[in-house]
């Protein structure tokens, strides 16, 4: 019997986000699981609880739906009009089932142990199964509902939630991605409400550069689905993360924020002269921002695309989710903390493309073998995998000053665009790599490459 089997046998519809099983993702979906985490850790995260998994199985748990998830598998990714037509029917035929008494009941229950005031509204938002990868985010796939009062309100918030699983995006993306549509299941965040003064978005790396120690922030007024949805135009801030040294600072032209009204749902506003030209965050909240992304990276294991808010002093994390754009690091990684340049291989050759691991694994081999020939450091790892590509450590060349003086006039060689990379960088960061090199150590180095060509001479 499956976990979700279990759940649905044990009525396990609903989990605090306080609870140790709402770490799992196939009872939760990413977003839970991921909040989970961060409230096990003692993290800032609005109080909540999820809608299991199994009580969406219930929901579907309908033969014409079921068919007619089956029938998704063959669709083509391209045809919009088709995956259209699909999408609305099974939207609508999951909306039209009834919630049991028995999910209702454990929903209210939920609601009341979180705030007994019938005022306090709530965040209703989709967290699906194959949602939040590291190599996949399928983000902003399905539906989220902000300041919803009432349990009627927030069942069916739900049930949108749930149906909102194959909206047309959704499902041409699970297609492209080749996942199986009747693979996927969907939970739902409903979290307390927080009415923010300022929202947004932080990377723990920076998306565009792909630098790692670079966090970079987007902020604006009010709730941050303006920002999310690509409607205003937020500040832009770039923190280096080492030295926690704010680097740039742009302010944006928000024409409006998107705010709670009393009775409801949300608004958009229009903000006055000021309030559109003004830093929205000073220097010490960028830098408590900033820690807190840190933190966050460390306990997920990998650079977080976080969303945050702030009400008064206090911050508070309403999602967070790898970044999948980053280029992955060299694999083995090394094992000091200096700078390291590595070039690819592939390119060099005019072969751009990702190997095949039997490829990948003869070259790394080949090219680990020819540098102990050459007499360098048999312990070394010279050629690592990044991406499904070979990589060549060069930084123990430009430790060497005659080698590295001349090093990228030999790269442009092959590869001009290499030559003038490389140039360029030691230009900049030239010093890191600069090594005291005795004429001792420089003639040892050299007698050691004369007696293993002389060898193979002789040979």
């Amino acid at each position: 019997m499956s976990e979700i089997e279990d759940a649905r046998t044990a009525g396990t519809y609903v989990v605090s986000l306080d609870d140790t099983r709402a770490t799992n993702r196939a009872l939760v979906g990413g977003k839970g699981a991921n909040l989970a985490q961060l409230v096990e850790a003692d993290l800032p995260v609005p109080a909540g609880f999820c809608v299991t998994t199994a009580a969406y199985e219930e929901l579907i748990d309908d033969p014409a739906i079921k068919e007619a998830i089956d029938k998704l598998a063959g669709l083509d990714p391209s045809d919009t009009a088709a995956i259209s037509d699909a999408g609305s029917a099974l939207r609508a035929r999951i909306q039209n089932r009834s919630v049991s008494e028995e999910i209702r009941d454990t929903i209210e229950t939920a609601l009341n142990e979180i705030a007994s005031d019938p005022e306090q509204t709530y965040a209703v938002r989709s967290s699906a199964t194959a949602e939040d990868l590291p190599e996949a985010s399928f983000a902003g796939q399905q539906e989220t509902f902000l300041n919803v009062r009432g349990a009627d309100e927030i069942i069916a918030r739900v049930r949108a939630c749930m149906a909102s699983l194959f909206t047309d995006r959704a499902i041409a993306y699970r297609a492209r991605n080749d996942v199986a549509h009747e693979e996927v299941s969907i939970a739902v965040v409903v979290q307390q409400m927080v009415i923010p003064d300022i929202s947004g978005i932080l990377f723990t790396a920076d998306p565009q550069t792909g630098n790692r120690h670079i966090a970079s922030i987007e902020a604006g007024m009010g709730l941050g689905e303006a920002l999310v949805s690509g409607e205003v135009t937020a500040d832009n801030i770039r923190v280096d993360t080492r030295t926690d040294e704010v680097l740039d600072y742009e302010v944006g032209d928000q024409q409006s924020a998107v705010r709670p009204i009393p009775e409801g749902g949300t608004e958009t506003v229009k903000l006055n002269t000021t309030e559109r030209s003004s830093r929205v965050l000073t220097v010490e909240q960028i830098q408590t921002l900033v820690e807190l992304g840190e933190e966050i990276e460390a306990l997920l294991e990998s650079p977080q695309d976080i969303e945050w808010c702030l009400k008064g002093e206090e911050f508070y994390v309403v999602q967070s989710r790898p970044i999948t754009s980053l280029f992955p690091l060299p694999s083995p990684l090394p094992d000091d903390d200096r700078l390291h340049v590595y070039f690819s291989l592939g390119h060099v050759q005019a072969f751009a493309e990702a190997m095949p691991p039997l490829v990948r694994d003869v070259w790394i081999e080949f090219c680990n073998l020819w540098m102990v020939e050459l007499g360098m450091d048999t312990t070394a790892q010279w050629a690592v995998e990044a991406g499904g590509r070979v990589y060549i450590d060069m930084t123990p060349f430009l430790k060497i000053g005659f080698v590295r003086r001349g090093f990228p006039k030999w790269l442009s060689a092959t590869s001009e665009p290499l030559g003038i990379a490389v140039d360029d960088l030691l230009a900049r960061r030239g010093d890191e790599f600069q090594e005291k090199w005795t004429a001792r150590k420089i003639l040892s180095l050299v007698n050691q490459v004369t007696a293993r060509f002389g060898h193979k001479r002789d040979r």
